[in-house]
């Protein structure tokens, strides 16, 4: 009998990878944390302040062990090499066992929370969630790799009359749309909301871990504040104007893993130009690296095998001691900067997201239900708005999606 998954999964191993993995502690908070003025990535499958929250934790602890490090070598001249050497290999190995014992806060079925409360932890805490993504370069930051999109438009023609004479694709284009770009939405967000599941899911019927949700996508460019909420009649404008600075897709997200494993397809919709346009983007988040997975162990590291790593780690850890400590000066307390009005052209869109960053090399073979949850929610688009179309009375040319799936 299998056992549910852990919802916590994810957050868990990126907290247990603030104190295993330096380059991702640094990134998350020189990236994310120290950055008030730039927008925060979404959170999808797991949650951001706990991990924020260990990062600083773990790099307060290490900037006073690169402290003694560099003191102790300082004095090196006037003491005796050797007491100076025993002093930096207990400092290495204390900080091994210090991050033996944090690691055993995130072991299964342990929920993380946050070591720390500053009020910029606070405000990513509330800007992590809203429906609206304020980017930089790469519009889907957060929500990891690319790994489709395909897209047809059509001219929005009446269908042709079997027992009538031919007539030409110009006699039956419709003068004006026969629909608006927001009932299709509408359209395709009922159809697809009833394949996400719950406790009293019929199998077969749905889709476990889907949820259905509008998402709005701005370029941080054009950002005036970063809230990252836009309200439903924004939203409506947005899809019925799609040449504004705003894009509007339906996001249909597919969490399994405990977080681990998020798979999103992104649906965009215009009518323009008297023709239906479709767009249909898939993103993937997969596991955490796989050192951050050492919580999940049954037996963790021997307190000898802790010893022998600090020992061995002694000389990386006194050398990059110096310059630890030089990077470190110039950051102080961050200011909250939600409620600055932000200038338009500058780039105030989020660069990467916390969970992108932990990531392990992308490899889809290893992760099928992928590709599957993908294929399946695709289809389930197309077939929507054929359904949408025939209802409305236009010719539906929509293609299968394999055919025209690009990855």
């Amino acid at each position: 009998m299998s056992h549910s998954e852990d919802p916590t999964t994810a957050t868990r191993h990126l907290c247990a990878g603030a104190y295993l993995d330096e380059d991702f502690r640094d990134a998350a908070l020189n990236e994310v944390y120290r950055q008030p003025h730039l927008a925060v990535a979404p959170s999808y499958g797991f949650t951001l302040g706990p991990v924020l929250g260990h990062c600083l934790r773990a790099r307060a602890a290490a900037l006073a062990r690169d402290g003694v490090i560099v003191a102790a070598l300082a004095g090196a001249v006037l003491s005796r090499a050797l007491p100076v050497l025993l002093l930096v290999a207990g400092c290495s190995i204390g900080w091994a066992f210090w991050c033996r014992a944090q690691l055993r806060r995130f072991r299964p079925g342990r929920a993380p929370t946050s070591p720390a409360d500053t009020p910029r932890l606070r405000e990513i805490e509330r800007l992590q969630y809203g429906n609206t993504v304020i980017h930089g370069f790469h519009p889907y930051v957060g929500a990891g790799e690319v790994i489709g999109t395909w897209g047809f438009a059509q001219r929005l023609l009446r269908p042709a009359d079997p027992a009538g004479p031919p007539r030409a694709e110009s006699e039956r284009e419709f003068d004006r749309p026969p629909f608006a770009a927001d009932d299709l939405v509408t359209h395709l967000g009922w159809h697809l909301g009833s394949l996400v599941g719950g406790p009293d899911a019929v199998s077969g019927q749905s889709i476990a871990g889907l949820t259905v949700t509008d998402r709005v996508f701005l370029a941080g460019t054009e950002a005036r504040r970063l809230r990252p909420m836009t309200s439903p009649h924004e939203i409506g404008r947005i899809i019925r104007h799609p040449a504004s600075p705003a894009r509007h897709q339906l996001a249909c997200q597919v969490v399994s893993g405990g977080g681990e494993v998020v798979t999103t397809v992104h649906v965009h919709v215009a009518v323009q130009g008297r023709s239906l346009y479709l767009e249909v983007t898939t993103t993937v988040l997969l596991p955490c690296a796989d050192a951050y997975r050492a919580v999940d162990r049954d037996t963790p590291p021997s307190w000898w095998q802790t010893l022998c790593e600090g020992v061995v780690r002694t000389p990386a850890v006194a050398l990059r001691a110096p310059a630890r400590l030089i990077r470190a000066l110039p950051t102080g307390r961050v200011p909250a900067g939600l409620d600055e009005r932000l200038t338009r052209g500058f780039d105030h869109g989020a660069r990467v997201g916390v969970r992108e960053l932990g990531a392990a090399p992308a490899d889809l073979d290893r992760h099928p239900d992928v590709r599957k949850h993908q294929r399946l929610i695709e289809h389930r688009v197309l077939a929507a708005v054929r359904d949408f179309l025939d209802a409305h009375g236009v010719l539906a040319e929509t293609p299968s999606a394999p055919a025209t799936q690009g990855v």
